[in-house]
């Protein structure tokens, strides 16, 4: 599990630098944050003391690929709607903070053929960059997907669309991160869903 968290705070860093290269450098970054990692490496020990590293299958986390049970509120106005990625901190969703602001935490998020769903508390945005003019009940929403919804992860607005199935497993590593998650809708569907900064 730390090695998982590493790797998706590692591909987060060379995301932020891909921002702050020029163009040319940015396509080199980008292509190394969007490969997917199809190996870890366990390091153990043999029994003379010496480091031997040991390849593994990075596993799929299933449950970030199946709908969650129970009544879902399908989401088709357009905007922009947003949450904190805070797995262990379902209680405060929804919420007051120190600021008498509602606690916009999603503590489950996942990801099928079809639709994004997120389980918590939004905030709705009329658009990117907006104030807040709106936050959900604590619930389980649908975001319908299609084959343009663009994926991304990185500085907000500043990186490009990663493949779908890399993204699925660099949000089950962020499922409890404080990163914000913000969805994106046009005409009723999802255009873009990013794990920013």
């Amino acid at each position: 599990m730390k090695k998982r968290i590493i790797s998706t705070l590692f591909c987060l860093c060379i995301g932020f630098c891909a921002v702050a290269c020029s163009s040319d450098d940015s396509d080199l970054v980008t292509k190394l944050v969007t490969e997917p990692y199809e190996e870890t490496a366990d390091v153990t020990q043999d029994t003379n003391g010496e480091s031997v590293s040991v390849a593994t299958e990075m596993p799929e986390n299933e449950a970030t690929s199946t709908a969650p049970s129970g009544e879902t509120v399908a989401v088709t106005d357009d905007g922009v709607y947003d949450a904190t990625l805070m797995a262990n901190d379902k209680d405060n969703a929804g919420a007051a903070d120190e600021n008498g602001q509602v606690r916009c935490i999603t503590y489950n998020t996942s990801l099928t053929d079809d639709a994004f769903y997120l389980e918590g508390v939004y905030g709705y945005h009329t658009a990117e960059g907006q104030d807040t003019t709106s936050t959900s009940e604590n619930g389980i929403y649908s975001f319908k997907i299609d084959d343009n919804t663009q994926f991304s992860m990185g500085a907000s607005g500043g990186t490009d669309s990663i493949p779908k199935d890399i993204f699925r497993k660099n949000l089950a590593s962020c499922a409890n991160s404080g990163i914000k998650l913000a969805v994106t809708v046009q005409g009723g569907v999802a255009t873009k869903i990013e794990i920013c900064a």
